[in-house]
C-alpha cells in the first residue's frame, strides 16, 4: 500500500526559503505562498512548519577585526 499522508512538498524559490529559515518570517505570514506556484497549504500544515521554522530575532553579522 503506497500511503503519502504526511508528504507535503513545498516548492519555495530562495529568497522566500531564506526569510523563514533564518526567523525573518514564518509560512504563516508569507501569504503569497498559497498563489505562488499554485501551492495550498491546509492550516494545520501552516501550523506545523511555523513551529518547525519559528521566527526569530534578526540577527546582525559585523566583521570582527580591523
Amino acid at each position: 500500500m503506497d500511503d503519502n499522508s504526511g508528504r507535503t512538498k513545498v516548492q519555495i524559490d530562495t529568497h522566500r526559503f531564506l526569510k523563514v529559515l533564518f526567523g525573518d518570517a514564518t509560512f504563516g505570514q508569507l501569504e503569497e505562498l498559497n498563489r505562488f506556484k499554485e501551492l495550498r497549504l491546509e492550516p494545520y500544515e501552516i501550523a506545523t512548519l511555523d513551529a518547525l521554522f519559528p521566527k526569530g530575532e534578526p540577527m546582525h553579522w559585523i566583521c570582527d577585526y580591523f
